[in-house]
C-alpha cells in the first residue's frame, strides 16, 4: 500500500493534536498504516473512524483495531484478563 505524503502528514498531525507528541502520533499513524494494508480498508477511511475527542479514547479505537488484526492471545488495552469460572466449567464437563 502506498503512502501518500498529504494523507500521511494530515494524520499525524491530528493524532499530534490529540496526543501532544510527534512521535506517538507518528507511531499511531504507521500502525494505522499497517491496520490498513491487514484489512485492504484505505487509510482515510480507517482515519474516519476513530474518536478523536480525546486521547483516552483514541488509545481505545486504536486497540480495537489492533485487537481486529491481532493474535487472540494478546489483547491491548486489557488491564485485568478474564477468568473463566472454574465451577461452571466443571459441571458443564461433568
Amino acid at each position: 500500500m502506498a503512502i501518500i505524503g498529504n494523507e500521511y502528514d494530515y494524520i499525524v498531525e491530528s493524532f499530534e493534536k490529540v496526543t501532544g507528541s510527534k512521535s506517538v502520533a507518528q507511531n499511531f499513524t504507521d500502525l494505522l498504516y499497517q491496520i490498513s494494508q491487514k484489512t485492504n480498508i484505505h487509510v482515510l477511511e480507517l482515519f474516519e473512524s476513530i474518536n478523536l475527542e480525546n486521547e483516552l479514547s483514541l488509545n481505545l479505537s486504536m486497540a480495537y483495531y489492533l485487537n481486529s488484526i491481532g493474535p487472540k492471545t494478546a489483547l491491548y488495552g486489557i488491564q485485568n484478563p478474564i477468568k473463566p469460572n472454574y465451577y461452571a466449567g466443571r459441571n458443564v464437563l461433568e
